[in-house]
């Protein structure tokens, strides 16, 4: 049989990596750091999710107190506290207090974007074997999808770890012979994983877990498989994971906790979309094809194998992983493109299997071209980076230019390796150029972008504006968390007109207004007979709104020195 992969030497280096764990850690390693470290400590603070995690977590270590989850004055309910203890823990351990730069708060999505490379590599293990172990946890770290959450300081890198601990251990109990008994690790591993789920993100571990499960009892009958999850140990074990938290913050806010985070964040997203991030059903099949870049390529070239051996144990785990749950994120009304990030490892281990064995789809016309779309991708992300920067900040950026040189160097070599029935090598080229996406997007772009982040700039605005010593900031017509960061936990946000009373307050006091909000402002201003002075004019974009907006700087005129 000829060789499908079309290039003799991919298979050599693949079995060269897979001859030791050791090595293929260390390599899977080195590349999530190449995609996962760029822009990592030097790209401000996003709105709004990210800000709204960090301010909370902020707000734990001023007042010490570990169990109600606050953002300014309001409860913060949404999810529950795993990854604000996690944010804290990085906090503390690396010396730092509640002001730590941002980077000290996405050390846990970091870590866990790196855990979830090494628990693809670990899952896929018992499935398929070293070499489709590796090609999956490959895919894994230079997918885009994981490369953007591991820069965000939130839930969803640190969710699919723990999914991930639970689905590899799972995936022992299935595969392990009938006759072998030595399976605690396994099955603590499996409630572990569920129970840190929960703590981390609530109802998704189980759901998918539990889906996996129901499907492959549905399918082959056969149940007596379950009793490897040691259900009377795992799930006491799990619980002591969960409960004490729950408890905790049931004492302080009694049912408003539960009110919150499950009838009006959980149910509102599967009945509505919350946010305007509604989309109809399919949507995150296409939004699969460009955040799973660059290894999109093999997907179609794989389908074929792994749909005529589904039947096979390993398979069909793997399709029991991904197929109900991504029917159910489909089925429901909110969407965004992370919420299919924990099953993204399995659509990999399925490609590692096809690699691995020698059985991507070849010799069609259109195989020859099946680089063509994910490399002009690449290469337009490049692109776009160099142009994000000369239209908002003006100038060039040759560092910017040479990473997009790069990358279409790689793509064009990428497609040239695609004519020439070599998909895995272009898959590879496409991860390298990818390399040069991640580090021109998140290493040069994205810092240098100052008109979208303005909360950084109204807080050194409002400092400057203040005659009287740093001052407490009330913000009228931008709401998002980030002025928080920036400006203090104190700052108020209030409407044009309360934002002029408030200025009357003790202390020193500098209003931003938005020039929706001005003219409130003034009359207010007016009516009370306060004598305001603009002292500057900030301009940026909200990204929590997702528009242009522009800020007046707002002081009292007896605050003004003569």
């Amino acid at each position: 049989m000829p060789n499908r992969m079309g290039d003799a030497q991919i298979a050599a280096g693949l079995s060269w990596v897979a001859a030791s764990h050791l090595r293929a850690v260390a390599l899977l390693l080195l590349l999530s750091l190449a995609c996962f470290l760029p822009g990592l400590s030097t790209i401000p603070p996003l709105d709004r999710d990210e800000t709204s995690f960090v301010q909370a977590t902020r707000q734990m270590l001023e007042t010490g107190n570990y169990v109600d989850i606050r953002l300014g004055t309001e409860p913060r309910y949404k999810k529950p506290v795993g990854i604000y203890w996690l944010q804290a823990a990085f906090v503390k351990a690396t010396g730092h207090d509640a002001t730590a730069p941002i980077w000290v708060y996405r050390l846990a999505s970091l870590c866990g974007a790196i855990a979830t490379v090494l628990l693809t590599y670990w899952t896929a293990l018992p499935l398929f074997g070293r070499r489709a172990a590796f090609v999956a946890g490959a895919l894994m770290s230079t997918s885009l999808i994981l490369t953007v959450e591991a820069h965000i300081a939130k839930t969803d890198a640190v969710q699919a770890a723990t999914i991930l601990l639970a689905m590899g251990s799972l995936a022992r109990l299935y595969m392990a012979p009938e006759k072998r008994k030595n399976l605690l690790w396994p099955a603590l591993g499996f409630w572990i994983g569920i129970g840190l789920g929960i703590l981390v993100k609530g109802p998704i571990a189980p759901m998918i877990a539990g889906l996996t499960i129901l499907t492959i009892v549905l399918i082959e009958r056969r149940y007596a498989w379950l009793l490897r999850l040691r259900p009377l140990i795992g799930v006491p074990l799990m619980l002591l994971i969960v409960v004490p938290w729950f408890a905790a913050i049931v004492s302080v806010a009694g049912t408003d906790f539960f009110t919150q985070s499950v009838m009006t964040d959980a149910v509102g997203k599967i009945a509505a979309g919350q946010e305007t991030h509604s989309a109809p059903p399919g949507a995150h099949f296409v939004m699969f094809w460009f955040i799973f870049w660059p290894g999109t390529v093999l997907v179609p070239l794989a389908a074929g194998w792994v749909w005529q051996n589904r039947d096979v144990a390993a398979i069909r785990f793997c399709l029991a992983w991904l197929v109900p749950s991504w029917l159910v994120f489909e089925a429901v009304a909110t969407k965004l493109p992370h919420y299919t990030l924990p099953l993204f490892p399995a659509v990999a281990a399925l490609i590692g299997d096809a690699v691995a064995g020698d059985a991507l789809l070849m010799g069609r016309w259109w195989t020859r071209l099946i680089a063509l779309p994910p490399a002009i991708y690449g290469v337009a992300l490049a692109v776009g980076a160099v142009a994000a920067v000369s239209y908002l900040e003006g100038g060039i950026s040759l560092p910017l230019i040479g990473g997009a040189l790069a990358v279409l160097g790689f793509a064009v070599a990428s497609v040239v390796f695609s004519v020439g029935h070599r998909p895995v090598a272009a898959t590879a080229l496409l991860a390298i150029g990818g390399i040069f996406v991640y580090f021109s997007v998140f290493g040069l772009a994205m810092p240098r972008l100052d008109q979208l982040f303005i909360a950084p700039r109204l807080a050194i605005a409002a400092e400057a504006a203040s005659t009287c010593g740093p001052p407490q900031v009330i913000s009228a017509g931008f709401y998002e968390p980030s002025l928080m960061i920036a400006a203090g936990t104190d700052t108020h946000f209030a409407d044009g007109a309360e934002a002029a009373t408030l200025l009357t307050g003790s202390g020193c006091r500098i209003a931003v207004v938005s020039a929706a909000e001005e003219p409130a402002f003034l009359a207010s201003a007016t009516a009370h007979d306060l004598a305001v002075e603009k002292a500057d004019t900030v301009q940026g974009f909200d990204l929590g709104r997702f528009g242009p907006l522009s800020m007046g700087v707002y002081r009292l005129e007896r605050n003004v020195k003569p």
